[in-house]
């Protein structure tokens, strides 16, 4: 008898459990707060090599160019006595300091940002690692008389790579 079609195979191995989407953290280096359990979403990396045409005579071949690395966007739920609007404010000061206009110090505001993802019972782990994180564009969201919905800020996070561990 040959292999049979159909998904059943799928629910009786670990191997083919499907990630879910809410089953992961974040964590970003040198925060005072930790902002882990207050994240709504994220997108994880968007990576791509551009193709360069490399024309001789008559044809053209076409070649990987240099790594490039897509910015990601994080929504923040925010929290009254933890403020994140006030720490993520902090972390884009160190930027841009809105108060006396001086770009600041890339040594500085440069962060490590981690995304674990996990397994169902949280004994299995996936790392992304983004490098060289900073916030290069903030909507700290909307207000509404008329509704109790939670505020959600949203980040952009423009990184100089990003590696699966």
């Amino acid at each position: 008898m040959g292999r049979q079609y159909n998904a059943n195979h799928l629910g009786n191995s670990k191997h083919y459990q499907v990630q879910e989407t809410n089953w992961y953290e974040i964590s970003i280096g040198g925060t005072s707060q930790d902002l882990t359990f207050m994240v709504q979403s994220c997108t994880l990396p968007e990576l791509s090599n551009p193709v360069i045409g490399v024309g001789y005579g008559n044809s053209t071949a076409k070649v990987a160019g240099k790594r490039e690395v897509g910015d990601s966007t994080f929504s923040f739920m925010d929290a009254m006595v933890a403020d994140i609007e006030s720490q993520i404010l902090k972390w884009q000061d160190q930027v841009y300091d809105s108060k006396t206009g001086k770009m600041g110090w890339c040594t500085d505001y440069k962060r490590q940002v981690t995304v674990t993802q996990y397994g169902p019972d949280g004994s299995y782990e996936r790392t992304w690692k983004f490098e060289g994180c900073w916030p290069s564009r903030v909507s700290y969201g909307s207000l509404s008389g008329e509704s109790a919905d939670k505020k959600v800020i949203q980040v952009t996070i423009t990184y100089d790579d990003a590696k699966r561990e």
